[in-house]
């Protein structure tokens, strides 16, 4: 679980881990700008950590959702291909299953593309596509995947 001296650690790498994602969806995502430490005092913040004790990837759920929601999954730049998001997923998923949900909600750009397909490929389906007041014009596409009981 993230502790608040993560929250520096947890900003940069978001942001280093989004900032390809700039150029193609036409704005930052909106994970870089969030208030992490609400989700780190929530205890919906979840961290990995390399050998030299640094934040490698980070999974946030949403601290006001009913359901059991993604906000942000992130991996840093020099950890990503090697399946750390996958694995902070699947910590995500038994968390939510170990709390009683029966389902894991996360939603995306849909010009995320790479990052929709990694999902199917983790079993998540799209549930649904719709506009976002954050960024006229851009479309956001729901994804669930069902939990194991």
């Amino acid at each position: 679980m993230a502790v608040p001296t993560d929250e520096v650690a947890i900003e940069a790498l978001t942001r280093d881990a989004y900032l390809s994602w700039i150029a193609v969806i036409g704005g930052t995502p909106m994970p870089v700008n969030a208030d992490h430490g609400r989700f780190i005092r929530a205890g919906l913040a979840w961290v990995a950590m390399a050998e030299d004790g640094s934040v490698c990837a980070v999974v946030e759920m949403e601290p006001d959702a009913a359901d059991w929601t993604v906000f942000n999954v992130a991996v840093g730049p020099v950890f990503q291909g090697h399946g750390l998001g996958a694995k902070m997923l699947a910590f995500a998923e038994r968390m939510g299953a170990e709390r009683g949900h029966r389902e894991i909600r996360l939603y995306t750009n849909r010009k995320m593309t790479r990052n929709i397909e990694l999902y199917r490929r983790l079993g998540y389906i799209v549930t649904g596509e719709r506009t976002t007041s954050r960024r006229p014009g851009d479309f956001i596409v729901d994804m669930a995947k069902k939990l194991a009981d």
